[in-house]
């Protein structure tokens, strides 16, 4: 008995499963790659005011190199930028 029972609760949750899968689809992008993108234009925007020397513009890069997502994590440009920002 309780076999069957087991089997109509998977049976069920697999039909679930793929009902949503059918009604609603797979997400529309990666809220990763949405990030991913967010700082890719931050760094595109600051970058140019860092290097004219705007303070504001050098804290921020060296905080995104140094806090933000781990795939644009390097501590020695957080760290080129940060003493930028500090001279």
């Amino acid at each position: 008995m309780r076999f069957i029972i087991f089997l109509v609760i998977t049976g069920a949750l697999t039909m679930s499963a793929g009902a949503a899968y059918f009604f609603f689809g797979q997400p529309k992008e990666d809220p990763m790659a949405i990030e991913m993108k967010a700082l890719e234009r931050e760094i595109k925007t600051v970058t140019p005011a860092a290097r004219r020397g705007d303070v504001r513009a050098q804290h921020r890069l060296g905080h995104v190199y140094g806090d933000a997502n781990p795939a644009f994590r390097d501590y020695k440009s957080a760290l080129k930028w940060y003493r930028k920002a500090a001279d």
